[in-house]
């Protein structure tokens, strides 16, 4: 488990929250999501706001990735990030969760992945919940337009590859050392996975990506951090993909010191044994056909272990 700088995702989550307190201030009705029994309910007003307006507590929000329109796969969310934060110890936990596992809704079976193209969402919520043994507060969608978008209004973003990121199609490559990217550059390496580590490799550079744009976001001035919010979070294009318990949000913006917040990665990749590779027959094809996908050693939808190792792996104190 490894440090790292806060990311511009934690950032949009709490550009979320100011967007709660700019609801308060307009009469907008406030809006608390949960995951009971896998189903989506809301619940929650005015005065639920003024009355947590104070106290923090422990929330959890779901990042997804999904590639978006202009983009093979559009739908899929390849990207699962859940973030855990602790006002206590104050520290935010990222837990990246595999795109391959294999789920059942209790109707079908599928890839977690496909949480949007099978409107499948409040299931996958449900599932989360017991693969980490967290209480949601809802989701974040984030598409690769925006990423895209959001990196060329900064100017681009510098990062540090290790490995060679190669396109074995196009030929075009970045090689280990130091590169300044632009926004399709950006969108191209943290969709690469010509590697041996595979989607891991690409959770990787994602990692860098996200944590590169937060180093240019804190070096802009305060009118240019709102310009920012209100160009990539205070739209109804982001609000509208995003379903979030905003009264537990509100708290952070009062008293609350981004810059000094912990950041502690935990990556559920094969050095942990919890996930095995299997490979299945596709329903609903006519000829056989067979995918690949991870299921938990212990077991088909067995997250006992998993939900072990993130549970050592976090200081709820």
């Amino acid at each position: 488990m490894k440090k790292v700088r806060i990311t511009i995702l934690i950032i949009i989550g709490l550009g979320i929250a100011a967007f709660a307190v700019y609801g308060i201030a307009y009469k907008l009705p406030a809006r608390s999501v949960s995951w009971a029994n896998g189903e989506e309910t809301q619940s929650g007003n005015i005065g639920d706001f003024f009355k947590n307006l104070f106290t923090k507590s422990d929330i959890t929000i779901v990042v997804f990735g999904r590639p978006g329109a202009g983009y093979g796969g559009g739908a899929l969310a390849d990207a699962i990030l859940v973030v855990r934060f602790n006002p206590d110890t104050n520290t935010a936990y990222l837990v990246s969760l595999p795109r391959d596992l294999w789920i059942s809704d209790g109707s079908e079976q599928f890839k977690i992945n496909e949480a949007f193209n099978k409107n499948k969402v409040p299931a996958v919520m449900d599932k989360i919940e017991k693969i980490t043994g967290f209480s949601t507060n809802g989701y974040v969608v984030i598409d690769l337009q925006t990423l895209a978008a959001a990196v060329d209004w900064l100017g681009g973003v510098d990062v540090v590859l290790h490995e060679p990121a190669i396109d074995w199609v196009s030929s075009f490559r970045l090689d280990p050392g130091s590169h300044h990217l632009n926004g399709e550059d950006a969108v191209w390496l943290v969709r690469n996975r010509h590697n041996q580590q595979g989607d891991f490799f690409r959770e990787s550079n994602q990692h860098q990506v996200v944590e590169a744009m937060l180093d240019k976001f804190q070096e802009l001035t305060a009118e240019e951090k709102n310009l920012f919010l209100k160009s990539f979070v205070f739209k109804g294009s982001f609000l509208n993909n995003a379903q979030i318990d905003f009264s537990k949000l509100t708290p952070y913006l009062f008293g609350t010191d981004v810059a000094s917040i912990k950041f502690e990665s935990i990556v559920l990749d094969f050095t942990t044994k919890l996930f095995t590779t299997m490979s299945l027959p596709l329903p609903g094809v006519a000829t056989t056909t067979y995918i690949s996908v991870l299921v938990p050693t212990a077991g088909f939808e067995n997250y006992t272990q998993i939900k072990e190792f993130i549970g050592q792996n976090i200081d709820e104190k």
